[in-house]
């Protein structure tokens, strides 16, 4: 005998996405990532992964139970999902959706991921929690950001990137590992007047979070050289004694110094990057 799944299961499976109110409704808003666009990107999901149709009228800030919205940007630079366990526990901190990240989030922990990767170095969220704030200006979407007057450790990251608010796209959460447990929600924080300064992400939030990379650590003791470190444009930083520090602010500098001697192979990155991006927008 044959069974058939009943109506009313048939059209919550189906149901659409619906708006929270957060984005207004405008054409700098609505979706331009058309199914074709879809399509060269499948490669970066699991092969079982059902990608909702493109539809010219949905805003970032749709939401359902069936449905998770993704930005099109971390798959431009070298992202697949499932994402690696640095990328996912940030997101897991904060709560925010994938959706919610602007594109300078997604370049500064691709970044560091290929630091972990590459290099071994052993970092976490209490480390990103020194280096950066989580803020928004706005509509709830974040980025990170540093102390009036500091370099961003990554440089190039924060460039801007056309259209990004529109392209993105939606998959089924049955159809990707761990989808039913990604938010059905947009987090907000600082809700009302505070939106526009909101700072939620700090080294306060992070002092039981660990980095689930288990390779070698740098020593708290270690040795570090007095020369300053240079950053963009050969400017030098200000110097300090850094035999003062100790714990975490002592990891925060020998990974600085790292970046510093690493800086021309990172740049080398950055204009591959520029160089997807690019041919990603010659194909729009």
């Amino acid at each position: 005998m044959l069974l058939r799944s009943s109506p009313a299961k048939d059209h919550q499976k189906n149901s659409p996405p619906k708006s929270q109110g957060i984005i207004e409704d405008s054409i700098k808003e609505r979706c331009c990532f058309t199914d074709p666009q879809i399509d060269r990107i499948r490669c970066c999901f699991p092969a079982t992964t059902v990608f909702k149709p493109f539809n010219p009228n949905a805003l970032s800030d749709h939401i359902s139970d069936n449905w998770v919205a993704f930005p099109v940007t971390p798959f431009t630079i070298g992202y697949t999902y499932p994402f690696p366990a640095f990328t996912q526990s940030f997101f897991s901190l904060t709560g925010i959706s994938y959706i919610q990240a602007m594109p300078m989030i997604w370049r500064v922990l691709y970044s560091l991921e290929r630091i972990i990767e590459q290099e071994g170095i052993d970092l976490g969220m209490a480390e990103l929690g020194e280096l950066y704030d989580l803020t928004t200006f706005g509509s709830h979407r974040y980025l990170f950001k540093r102390n009036p007057g500091e370099e961003h450790p990554i440089f190039k990251a924060t460039k801007n990137d056309t259209n990004w608010k529109r392209r993105f796209f939606f998959v089924r959460r049955d159809s990707i590992p761990d989808g039913k447990d990604l938010p059905t929600m947009w987090a907000i924080h600082g809700a009302g007047k505070s939106t526009k300064s909101a700072s939620k992400f700090s080294i306060t939030d992070l002092t039981n979070i660990k980095s689930s990379r288990k390779k070698t650590h740098v020593s708290p003791s270690a040795s570090i050289p007095k020369a300053p470190v240079k950053g963009k444009g050969g400017k030098k930083r200000k110097t300090f004694e850094a035999e003062d520090l100790q714990g975490l602010p002592l990891i925060c500098h020998q990974f600085l110094e790292y970046f510093n001697d690493k800086f021309a192979e990172i740049e080398d990155y950055v204009g591959h990057v520029e160089d997807q991006d690019k041919r990603i927008a010659d194909l729009q």
